[in-house]
């Protein structure tokens, strides 16, 4: 599992997976309003928050 994920995976992911991008970050157990405000903002993301990006990106 990586932790270093950036929006741009996350969005990958989303569409390799065939998803809308706020299903795909629901089924990751995280609010899309905080995938919003890490990618418009630029803020970095807790731990738990991170891994759960990162699981759900892996298993796309």
């Amino acid at each position: 599992m990586q932790n270093t994920i950036t929006p741009e995976q996350v969005e990958a992911a989303a569409v390799k997976a065939r998803l809308p991008l706020t299903t795909f970050i629901r089924n990751a157990g995280v609010s899309p309003s905080v995938f919003y405000r890490w990618r418009n903002a630029d803020r970095t993301l807790r731990p738990l928050t991170l891994a759960k990006l990162a699981d759900a990106v892996d298993a796309a």
